[in-house]
C-alpha cells in the first residue's frame, strides 16, 4: 500500500456567462471534492474565487451582450495580460483547473487566455468543451473550429462532452444529472470522474503523479464511470463504463489509461480482474495502465468503475459492450425549475440528505418520488413538499 497522498487541489472554472452557469449546476449538485471559481462573468452561487470579474474585461457588470469577437479583440487580450499576476496568485495551490466555456462559443476564445497562463503556472490544465454543433444536425463554423483547435493546444488536454449522447440504461435511481441540462450533465460527468479517483483512500491509490502521467501527453481525453450491483456488478460496471455515455469519443483503442475499482470489501479478486481484464481488451495492445483499487463498504454493495483514457484513437466510435440500444429520457422539467428546486432544498439539508430525500416517498406527494415528480414537471408540487417538510408538517 502507497504511503496517502493528500489529495490534490482541484478548481473547476467557468468562462464566460455560459461557463458560469454550468458551475452554478455543479454546485446544485453537490459536487465534493473539487473549488470553483469564474472567468468574465459574476461569481455565480458561491464561487470562492473570481479570477478577472466581467465589469475589468468588459468595463460593465455583466456580459448579456459578450461575442466570440469581444473574447478575441486585442483589449481582452491586454486586459488579461495585464492581469496575468492577479490571476495566477488567485490560482495559487491549485494542481489542476478544469476550464469550461459551458454549452456555447461565446466563451470559447477567453477559456484559451485561461488556459495559457494556468499550463504556464505548471497546473495540469484539463479543457471541458461541448460538441454542441458537432452533431449530425448542425456543424461549427470555421471560426468556432480554429477556436477549438487554439484551445486544445492551451490545455494539457481536452475532453469533448456531447448533447447527443445517450444515456446508459443504468439500474440505478434516476439522480439529479438526469434533469440538468444536458451538457451541463456531462461536463459534471467528466469533472466528478476525476475528482472521486482521489476523494476515497484505497487498497491501491492513485496520485496526481498518475494523473499527470495519463493527461499531461496532450491530445484528447476522456474519463467514463460505470455503476453495478448483484451479479457480475464487476464486469457490468466495466461494460456501462466503456459506453461513455456523455462522450462521442471511445477507450476503444486508447494507449493510456487509469483504472479505478470501487466496491465493498467482499469484492473478489476474479471479479476485480474480469472488470480490469475487460478494459485492457477495449484499450490498444501496447496501452499503458494505472490501476488502483477502494474498498467501501457504504456503497452497498455496488460497484464503481472509473476509466480515465487518453491519446485516443480518434477514429474509433462509441461501442456497445452488451450490444443493447440505448435511449435518452426526456425530462419535461427544465433546467432553470430544476435549480430552483435545488435552493429550495438547500436551505433545508445538506447537498447529500437533499438527494436522499429526492430519491424516497413522499408522503405530501401521495407516496411518489420527489425525482419521479420532477420528471413528470410537477415542479410546484414538489416545491410545495419542500415548504412542508421545512415547516415540519410532513416527514
Amino acid at each position: 500500500m502507497r504511503n496517502i497522498d493528500p489529495p490534490p487541489s482541484i478548481v473547476i472554472i467557468g468562462v464566460g456567462p455560459s461557463g458560469t452557469a454550468a458551475i452554478d449546476s455543479m454546485q446544485l449538485y453537490g459536487l465534493q471534492g473539487v473549488e470553483f471559481a469564474s472567468f468574465g462573468d459574476g461569481p455565480g452561487l458561491t464561487a470562492s474565487r473570481v479570477l478577472v470579474s466581467a465589469g475589468a474585461l468588459y468595463g460593465a457588470e455583466d456580459t448579456e451582450d459578450a461575442t466570440r469577437a469581444e473574447w478575441a479583440s486585442e483589449e481582452i487580450r491586454k486586459v488579461v495580460a495585464d492581469q496575468a499576476k492577479i490571476i495566477g496568485d488567485r490560482l495559487s495551490g491549485t494542481s489542476v483547473a478544469f476550464i469550461t466555456h459551458g454549452k456555447d462559443s461565446v466563451g470559447l476564445k477567453g477559456a484559451s487566455l485561461l488556459a495559457e497562463i494556468a499550463t504556464s503556472l505548471g497546473i495540469l490544465t484539463i479543457g471541458v468543451s461541448s460538441q454542441r454543433g458537432r452533431s449530425a444536425h448542425s456543424s461549427l463554423s470555421a471560426m468556432q473550429e480554429d477556436d477549438l483547435t487554439d484551445f486544445s493546444a492551451k490545455v494539457n488536454t481536452l475532453m469533448l462532452v456531447s448533447p447527443d449522447a445517450a444515456k446508459p440504461n443504468s439500474e440505478r435511481d434516476l439522480t439529479v444529472m438526469d434533469v440538468l441540462d444536458p451538457v451541463e450533465s456531462s461536463i459534471l460527468t467528466a469533472v466528478q470522474g476525476v475528482a472521486a479517483l482521489f476523494t476515497t483512500p484505497g487498497l491501491i491509490n492513485l496520485d496526481l503523479d498518475d494523473l499527470r502521467s495519463v493527461l499531461a501527453t496532450g491530445g484528447r481525453s476522456m474519463v467514463s464511470e460505470g455503476y453495478a450491483t448483484g451479479d457480475d456488478r464487476a464486469l457490468r460496471a466495466a461494460e456501462m463504463a466503456l459506453n461513455a455515455p456523455y462522450s462521442d469519443d471511445t477507450i476503444a483503442g486508447a494507449r493510456r489509461l487509469l483504472l479505478s475499482i470501487q466496491g465493498p470489501s467482499d469484492l473478489g479478486l476474479f471479479e476485480i480482474n474480469e472488470a480490469a481484464s475487460l478494459v485492457a481488451d477495449a484499450a490498444h495492445d501496447d496501452a499503458t495502465i494505472i490501476f488502483g483499487a477502494v474498498i467501501d463498504d457504504t456503497a452497498s454493495g455496488e460497484v464503481h468503475v472509473i476509466v480515465l483514457a487518453s491519446e485516443l484513437d480518434e477514429s474509433a466510435r462509441r461501442i456497445s459492450i452488451s450490444g443493447a440500444t440505448q435511449e435518452s429520457r426526456t425530462v419535461e422539467t427544465s433546467p432553470a425549475d430544476y435549480k430552483r428546486v435545488m435552493r429550495a432544498l438547500h436551505r433545508v439539508w445538506a447537498p447529500g440528505i437533499a438527494e436522499d430525500w429526492l430519491k424516497s416517498p413522499n408522503s405530501y406527494l401521495s407516496g411518489a418520488r420527489p425525482m419521479d415528480a420532477l420528471r413528470e414537471g410537477d415542479v410546484q408540487d414538489v416545491i410545495r413538499a419542500i415548504a412542508a417538510e421545512e415547516a415540519g408538517s410532513f416527514s
